[in-house]
């Protein structure tokens, strides 16, 4: 064992030597009835009280599912009992749906929207902006349609294709209609960035399996040098998963007919408007911000605590992830801070409309369209560097704990099922 260095977590052979509670029928039932219990919440007719009768039935039977004794927590099912309990990323959003809006009024495909229905204020047409399309009705409830509206609502976390995406997803959306892809180039792009995804995740988990990794920050290279490729390891593992999950999913779909092209949390703005704060002040980008981590803070807290073992203890679990999470938003503020300044120090320019503009004005950009640099193009290399060097700084320094916390649990022992790389080194040994 490398001194101060964290041990792995329980072999197999340790792990089938601690007995495992059985696992009965009434252990499985949680796992196939949520799916079942979000789609049919969806899909039913709006009522009064559907989403706090639907919402606590989801609720109560994922807690459920993170309590059950299946799968167990031992050795190759380790990591199947961790992807269980990480299906909050789609039950959340499912209960924010369901407890602040009317599904049905609310959300709907911006494929749904037919010439036919498009309209202004004054009852005249105008097609130049999606805005002026009439919300198509919602499907039957109990129909074919209505469940395919609901499992595409509750497949689609960030609205892909959807009226309430992001500005950023809402733009790369329509730059995929604007280029009109195939339904054949689609497929294989999204398996190619599948498969590379594979080897890169691949390569970490077999490469960095013996990874000395310290338990503490120490004032020397060797033990910074260890914590930077730890955390480079996590990143690769983060990334390339659920990149892999996310393209496979989709050439899936989309290539038996399930869906078309589509380019790959609400509470915070909830909060915002009861309080009443204006939407785009540096308050409300503060409360949005907290509630997003705090979320996101509790659930991996969550995820991690129903999969530990004596190598992690709980305090240090909720310490390492809250460090990590709850630091975001303060470096958010502090990045939006030094923009704000670099904007009132620099010259502003002007648009094509002759309005003034700045850095800071680059997202809010009504049109979708990239500000003028004040040379004319995009912001320059020193500036960019020092984007890059700050993220990667900031990272390095609050992403230890969410590190160490995930290896503590053993994330270095989680192999995928078909390695190509031990394939190639048994080969060669």
């Amino acid at each position: 064992m490398v001194p101060n260095a964290i041990p792995h977590s329980l072999s197999l052979s340790q792990h089938q030597s601690i007995s495992q509670p059985e696992a009965q029928l009434q252990d499985y039932l949680p796992f196939a009835l949520l799916p079942i219990l979000i789609i049919t919440a969806l899909a039913a007719p709006p009522f009064y009280g559907r989403g706090i009768i639907f919402a606590s039935l989801i609720i109560l039977t994922d807690y459920l599912s993170l309590v059950s004794p299946w799968p167990p927590n031992a050795g190759s099912t380790r990591p199947s009992r961790y992807g269980n309990a990480s299906s909050w990323l789609l039950v959340l959003p499912v209960l924010e749906k369901l407890l602040l809006h009317v599904p049905e009024q609310d959300f709907w495909r911006i494929n749904d929207l037919t010439d036919d229905a498009v309209h202004t204020s004054r009852g005249t047409k105008d097609n130049s902006s999606p805005s002026n399309h009439r919300q198509p009705a919602p499907p039957p409830p109990w129909t074919w349609r209505k469940l395919r509206w609901a499992g595409s609502l509750a497949s689609t976390p960030r609205g892909v294709g959807w009226n309430f995406a992001s500005h950023r997803v809402k733009n790369a959306y329509d730059a995929m209609r604007r280029k009109k892809i195939s339904r054949f180039s689609f497929v294989r792009s999204s398996l190619a960035r599948a498969f590379f995804s594979y080897l890169a995740l691949d390569s970490v988990l077999v490469f960095g399996q013996d990874l000395s990794v310290p338990i503490t920050w120490k004032a020397n290279w060797i033990t910074i040098r260890d914590i930077l490729v730890a955390e480079f390891f996590m990143f690769v593992c983060t990334y390339a998963s659920m990149t892999m999950q996310f393209e496979s999913l989709a050439a899936i779909s989309v290539g038996l007919g399930f869906s078309r092209p589509e380019p790959v949390l609400g509470f915070g703005n909830f909060i915002v408007q009861r309080l009443h704060i204006t939407n785009k002040s540096p308050a409300a980008s503060l409360i949005i911000l907290t509630t997003a981590f705090g979320i996101s803070n509790f659930f991996h807290i969550v995820c991690l605590a129903v999969i530990r073992d004596e190598n992690l203890t709980l305090q240090s679990l909720i310490t390492d992830m809250s460090l990590f999470f709850m630091t975001q938003p303060v470096a958010a503020c502090m990045e939006a801070l030094a923009i704000h300044i670099y904007s009132k120090c620099h010259p502003t320019h002007s648009n094509e409309h002759g309005e003034s503009e700045t850095i800071t004005t680059r997202k809010m950009n009504g049109s979708g369209k990239q500000p003028h640099a004040a040379s004319g193009g995009n912001p320059s290399p020193v500036l960019r560097a020092v984007g890059y060097l700050w993220v990667v700084t900031w990272f390095s320094v609050t992403g230890w704990g969410f590190t160490r916390a995930y290896i503590a649990v053993g994330v270095r022992d989680w192999q995928i099922p078909l390695s190509l790389w031990r394939a190639l080194l048994d080969r060669n040994r």
